[in-house]
C-alpha cells in the first residue's frame, strides 16, 4: 500500500530540470504521518493508492536527467501524470483546488497507472552527438 505527494504547479526557476506539474515528490507506506505543510501547501496533493505496493509506487520517483545540485527529491521524474488523461471530475476538482478543502484523495492503482506517462528524456548539455563522418 503507498501514498504519493505529487506536485501539481512547477517550480519557476531552472523549469526542465526541477520537479515539474504532476511530478511524484516523494511515495511511502500506507497511513503516512503527513506534516501540516504537505497537507496544506497548494502546490501539493496527497494520492492514496492503497492496492498499490510500495516499490511500485516509488518507481515513479526515478529521476530524469537533471540538475544535481537541486538533490534527489527536487529534480525532475522520468515519470509523470498527464492530466489531459484525467477524465474523473472528482479528481480534476481535487487537483484544481489550491485551498485543499479535500487534503487526500484515493485512488485505485489501475486509475494511477493509466495517467501516467513517461516524459521525453531531456538532452545531456553535454552530449554533442555522434562523430561526424569524416570526408576526403
Amino acid at each position: 500500500m503507498a501514498e504519493f505527494l505529487f506536485r501539481v504547479h512547477s517550480h519557476n526557476a531552472d523549469p526542465g530540470t526541477r520537479l515539474e506539474r504532476g511530478d511524484c515528490v516523494i511515495a511511502v507506506e500506507n497511513d503516512w504521518p503527513w506534516s501540516q505543510e504537505e497537507l496544506t501547501n497548494p502546490a501539493w496533493r496527497i494520492v492514496k493508492i492503497p492496492d498499490m505496493s510500495l516499490s511500485e509506487a516509488q518507481s515513479f520517483m526515478v529521476p530524469d536527467l537533471g540538475n544535481p545540485e537541486y538533490g534527489y527529491l527536487s529534480q525532475r521524474r522520468k515519470f509523470t501524470i498527464d492530466e489531459a488523461l484525467i477524465t474523473l471530475p472528482e479528481a480534476q476538482v481535487f487537483i484544481a483546488d489550491d485551498t485543499r478543502a479535500q487534503p487526500s484523495m484515493t485512488f485505485t492503482a489501475d486509475q494511477l497507472r493509466g495517467v501516467v506517462k513517461e516524459r521525453p528524456p531531456l538532452q545531456d548539455p553535454a552530449y554533442i552527438g555522434p562523430e561526424p563522418p569524416v570526408m576526403g
